[in-house]
Formats: C-alpha cells, sequence, structure tokens
C-alpha cells in the first residue's frame, strides 16, 4: 500500500507498505497419542493387610508419603501404623492414585511395669488406659495407675495406646495377710481384715472418712499415720470404738503422696493405704 506524508511545509514523502508472508525454514510432522487415566482402584484394609479390589501393569504402595521398597503387589502387609496408598500405572504409562487408608500395626511392645509395696501396686506407665485384673478377672473401676490390693493373688496390668493396641506387664503376686482374732466373750472365732474397717474418698485431699465395722468390738483404737518413708505424721487414740462409727480425719497439711495407715484394735490390727493428692 502507497502511502503520501506532508509536512507543515511544502514538503511531501511517498512511502510503501509491504506485507513480506512468514519464511518456513523447516516442517515437522509428530502424532500425540492421548489415552485414558487409569481407573481407581477400591481401597480396604483386612487387620494390617492393605490391598486393592483390581490389578495394574505397574503397582507402587506408599507409606505417609514414602515410596515402600518392594510393595508392588495388589496388596501389602503393613509393618508400621500409619497412612497408606497404591500408585497403579497401566501400560501406557497413565498413573493413578488410589484413596488412603489408615493401618494401626500392634506388633510393637510396651508393657507397663508394676511396683509393689506390700499391699499397694503402682505403675509409672501413665501415658495408656490402665486396667487391672486379678487371677484374669477384671477389677471393675480400678483404672488407675495405683491400686491397693484386698486381696491375694496374681495381678496384671494391662495398658492400651492411642491406637487402641494393649499390651499387659507380667503377673505380679500378692499377699495379703489376715488377722484371725480369737474373741474371749464369745464360743466363736472372727477374721480381721480389711474390708472390717473403709478409707474413703481415695485418693483425697487429706480429708477422709474411717468407717469401722468390726463384729462384737466396742474397744478403743490407736490411729497411725506413717508418710512412704516409715515416719510417722499422725495419730489418734479413740474409745469405746463401735460397728458403724464413722471417725473423721483431717491431715490436709500433709504433702502429697503415699500414706500408711494402721489401727490398733483391741482385738488385731488393720493396715490401709490412701493417695493425697
Amino acid at each position: 500500500a502507497s502511502h503520501i506524508f506532508s509536512g507543515g511545509g511544502t514538503t511531501t514523502i511517498n512511502y510503501t507498505v509491504t506485507d513480506l508472508p512468514p519464511i518456513v525454514l523447516a516442517s515437522y510432522t509428530d502424532t500425540l497419542d492421548v489415552y485414558e487415566t487409569p481407573k481407581k482402584a477400591n481401597i480396604d484394609t483386612n487387620g494390617n493387610v492393605v490391598y486393592i479390589d483390581t490389578s495394574y501393569y505397574a503397582m507402587q504402595w506408599y507409606h505417609e508419603g514414602n515410596p515402600v521398597a518392594g510393595a508392588i503387589a495388589s496388596y501389602h502387609t503393613a509393618t508400621q501404623t500409619g497412612y497408606y496408598w497404591l500408585v497403579g500405572t497401566n501400560e501406557f504409562g497413565c498413573s493413578v492414585n488410589t484413596d488412603t487408608v489408615f493401618v494401626i500395626n500392634c506388633n510393637y511392645g510396651f508393657p507397663p511395669n508394676i511396683n509393689v509395696n506390700n499391699d499397694v501396686l503402682w505403675t509409672d506407665s501413665v501415658n495408656y488406659d490402665l486396667q487391672w485384673y486379678l487371677d484374669g478377672q477384671l477389677l471393675v473401676g480400678d483404672t488407675n495407675n495405683i491400686l491397693f490390693a484386698d486381696a491375694s493373688g496374681n495381678y496384671v496390668l494391662i495398658a492400651t495406646d492411642s491406637n487402641k493396641c494393649t499390651s499387659n506387664s507380667n503377673p505380679v503376686y500378692v499377699e495379703i495377710e489376715i488377722d484371725t482374732v480369737i474373741d474371749t466373750t464369745s464360743i466363736y472365732e472372727t477374721e480381721l481384715g480389711p474390708h472390717n474397717i473403709q478409707l474413703y474418698p481415695n485418693p483425697n485431699n487429706g480429708t477422709f472418712k474411717l468407717q469401722f465395722s468390726i463384729p462384737n468390738s466396742s474397744g478403743g483404737a490407736i490411729i497411725s499415720l506413717y508418710n512412704i518413708n516409715g515416719s510417722i505424721v499422725r495419730q489418734n487414740r479413740l474409745n469405746n470404738v463401735k460397728p458403724g462409727y464413722i471417725h473423721n480425719v483431717n491431715a490436709k497439711d500433709l504433702e502429697s503422696g503415699i500414706y500408711f495407715v494402721y489401727i490398733i484394735l483391741d482385738n488385731g490390727q488393720i493396715n490401709k493405704k490412701f493417695i493425697k493428692y
């Protein structure tokens, strides 16, 4: 196309604009094959085995984002707790990820320890849900890390972690001594045991009750409190203690810990323990 340009004076310029086509230096042709993404398999677990409901040309299991060495089948036995998924690849190199599943593996051990001091049992394994057993029988309500044994036998502690995996302690045998008392005012013999005096609540803040249910007794009693080092920290003397009598104890000034209560009666002795928090 030709154009005329005129300035403000007497000068006139004629110019021509020519469109030049592109110069092709080389030409190439290629074929791009596009294949469908493989269908996503369903994933499930059976215990610690994770599996899919189909198969792929190539498969790779992942645990927590990392490929599991050698895990290239449609199933995998998990050796660690965590999230698992599979990447499946077809013969054309197209891949698809399955959903993730959480697998719990309980092949690790965390047996709780049991410490014993006379008839007091306790464990340092406090980061678990706990349950005490006596001779294989569940002790209802005994789920604290400290247990006051009131019967002879084999005690076992079962701990459950956040993954619901369980581990049990070795059995610990505890023997509870029961005093045999002869009542000289009657013809029969009676056994004096921990059940004859109830201490509650336990654990407590230093204030608790002692309830006496000793048959054929209306004599005196000496109540002594000892700390775990064996030092006496409190002592009271009672007169005319009858069955059903409730004695209130105030030991709020004591430090937190385990304490032993020794109750000497006219016809025997009973030992109790409590925890002050």
